[in-house]
């Protein structure tokens, strides 16, 4: 008997089944087994708003992304603001940053921080990120 059984659970074709017992002939009604513990793990969790990506650094703290130092504030950096306003663009956008607050990893859509215009007191960009109109003009100009 025992070769028996060992020759079914060693045979390719047959499939070892714990709920199947050789010596009885009837399989059991799978609706009246017990349910088995099925757990599901999420691995990827998109819906979780980190705080860490909206102040990656103390609001308080002058940290320069563009120089990646503390002394000041990415808006106040004199270096940055000498570029154009394409290249300051993208340069944010290659750097991953908001373009409302200039610090987190973010979209303005989702960015908490309160910004204000210095020029037009648009409260939808830093005034690093202000469009004159001079330059309006000028790319109109060009094309």
């Amino acid at each position: 008997m025992i070769q028996k059984q060992a020759r079914l659970k060693n045979h390719p074709n047959v499939v070892a089944s714990e709920h199947l017992n050789p010596n009885d002939p009837r399989p059991r009604d799978p609706k009246r087994e017990r349910p088995k513990d099925n757990r599901v793990f999420k691995t990827r969790a998109d819906d979780i708003n980190d705080d860490k990506e909206f102040s990656v650094y103390n609001k308080n703290e002058r940290f320069c992304s563009f120089h990646e130092r503390k002394g000041h504030k990415l808006g106040e950096c004199k270096a940055f603001s000498k570029k154009t306003l394409e290249e300051r663009t993208d340069w944010i956008k290659k750097a991953g940053l908001c373009f409302r607050c200039l610090v987190g990893k973010h979209r303005a859509k989702q960015c908490k921080e309160n910004v204000k215009c210095g020029k037009c007191k648009s409260e939808r960009h830093p005034t690093i990120l202000h469009k004159d109109k001079v330059e309006k003009q000028e790319k109109r100009g060009e094309k």
